[in-house]
C-alpha cells in the first residue's frame, strides 16, 4: 500500500469513527486527523476532550467546534499553537478570546494581532470563503474587515 493510500485509509477510518458517535473511537480519530471533527455529531463537537484533541492535531479543526468551545481560551490557545500563520484564529468566538489566547501563547497581544492582520492581507486567497467561515463577532471587527478588503484589492 502506498503512503497516499495509507493516508486515505486512515482518513476514511477516522471519518467512520466520528460518525459512529462513539467517544473513544472519535477521540482516536481526531488525534490522527483533527479535521475528522467536521464529520462528528453535534454532541462530539461540544465535547471538550474531543475538540481539544482535534485542535491539538490540527488548529484548523477549531472551525468545526461548537460555538461555546470557540469561546474557550484553552481551546483557542491549543488551536493557535498547532496552526500555521495563526489562521485558526479566524474561528475564535471573539476578538477578546483571540487576544487572550495570543497573550497566553507568549506574544504581545498587539504584536500578535498585527501579525494576524498582516497574514490576512498577504495570504488570503479567497476572502469570500474566509468571511463565511468566521463567526459573527469577528465579522463585526473593523480591523478584520479592512484587512480582508486589502486582501481582495491585492488579489484583483
Amino acid at each position: 500500500m502506498t503512503v497516499r493510500n495509507e493516508y486515505e485509509a486512515d482518513k476514511l477510518s477516522a471519518i467512520k469513527a466520528v460518525q459512529e458517535d462513539c467517544h473513544a473511537l472519535a477521540l482516536k480519530a481526531v488525534q490522527k486527523d483533527g479535521n475528522a471533527l467536521y464529520y462528528a455529531s453535534k454532541t462530539l463537537r461540544e465535547d471538550f476532550e474531543i475538540v481539544i484533541a482535534a485542535v491539538q492535531q490540527n488548529g484548523h479543526a477549531l472551525k468545526y467546534a461548537a460555538e461555546r468551545l470557540k469561546a474557550n481560551t484553552e481551546i483557542v490557545v491549543a488551536a493557535t499553537k498547532s496552526s500555521e500563520n495563526g489562521e485558526a484564529l479566524f474561528h475564535a468566538a471573539s476578538k477578546e478570546v483571540l487576544m487572550a489566547a495570543a497573550k497566553e501563547c507568549g506574544y504581545n497581544s498587539a504584536e500578535k494581532w498585527n501579525a494576524f492582520l498582516k497574514f490576512v492581507e498577504e495570504h488570503v486567497i479567497d476572502a469570500e470563503d474566509m468571511w463565511k467561515d468566521m463567526c459573527e463577532p469577528m465579522k463585526a471587527d473593523k480591523e478584520i474587515k479592512k484587512s480582508l478588503l486589502v486582501a481582495v484589492q491585492q488579489r484583483g
